[in-house]
């Protein structure tokens, strides 16, 4: 039975911890609770690089570095070996198990998952959610109690580490510019006191990254480079553009690669012209 419509929880928004994903992360959440592969036991097709088409501007490493933090902070397993993702709380939250027949095609789906680590999972979110509503009639219908019965594990309780250079690209994938550390081309800015931070959840305080002006030595990295290709951009206007915008604006930010790469997103494709001015994002 394949699914025609997502339900998505607005209440999600109240979310602290959602709220502390980086835009990146969010927009691939969002786009794999309606991804078209996503079955009733929460788990879709694992395809970084298609799931990039779906978005301008996006390359499959782009999609990796959302699902680390999305999977550091338990939203999802990924499975590279099976090509797979789960979604741990899909089917706690869609409200598949009170409707009818659905509760079959979940315990059809949860037959169809290859990743071992991935059954556990689901099976150790089903006995949760049996645990807390153990009256639910779906309890009554033998495939879904023989999943009850099978091996069980918290993904919860599994290290999700996120190595720091996935942390400091987070937020900037996706073809996003989410921060103030990002520099808009042609924007003026006003200098502040604050400091970006980066938190890796079960790691206790934030380890706080400092903002640095330009290194003089910065060039444009190979993804700036291919970018630029692909859009057909002159990279070295661009280039000399953003430093003469930074050194004028005596500007310091976390990343300036991720900078960079926003600067580009903004860039006028006639190439004879600095990126047009942006306000929103002064």
């Amino acid at each position: 039975m394949a699914r025609d419509r997502a339900n998505i929880r607005v209440d999600m928004l109240a979310n602290t911890d959602y709220r502390d994903l980086g835009l990146a992360a969010q927009h691939l959440y969002k786009l794999l609770l309606i991804h078209p592969t996503l079955n009733y036991a929460g788990v879709a097709d694992w395809r970084p690089g298609r799931i990039a088409k779906i978005t301008r501007g996006v390359t499959a490493d782009d999609v990796r570095m959302a699902a680390k933090e999305l999977q550091a902070g338990a939203y999802v397993y990924v499975d590279e070996d099976t090509e797979e993702v789960f979604i741990r709380s899909f089917v706690r939250h869609d409200g598949l198990l009170t409707r009818y027949r659905l509760p079959i095609a979940m315990a059809n789906a949860y037959a169809d998952i290859s990743s071992p680590e991935i059954r556990r999972y689901f099976v150790h979110e089903l006995k949760r959610i049996h645990a807390d509503d153990p009256e639910m009639k779906c309890w009554e219908e033998p495939r879904v109690k023989s999943i009850l019965r099978e091996p069980a594990e918290d993904m919860k309780a599994i290290p999700q580490a996120m190595p720091d250079s996935t942390a400091q690209a987070i937020g900037y994938g996706m073809g996003y510019a989410i921060t103030t550390d990002e520099v808009t081309p042609g924007a003026t800015t006003t200098p502040t006191a604050t400091t970006t931070s980066t938190v890796v959840e079960g790691s206790g305080e934030g380890r706080k990254k400092p903002k640095r002006t330009l290194p003089a030595d910065w060039q444009p990295n190979g993804t700036h480079i291919s970018y630029a290709a692909t859009e057909g951009i002159n990279l070295d206007f661009q280039a000399e553009s953003f430093r003469s915008h930074a050194e004028a604006n005596d500007r310091r930010v976390v990343n300036w690669d991720a900078a960079f790469k926003n600067w580009l997103l903004k860039a006028d494709r006639n190439k004879t012209r600095p990126a047009k001015h942006n306000p929103l994002w002064d």
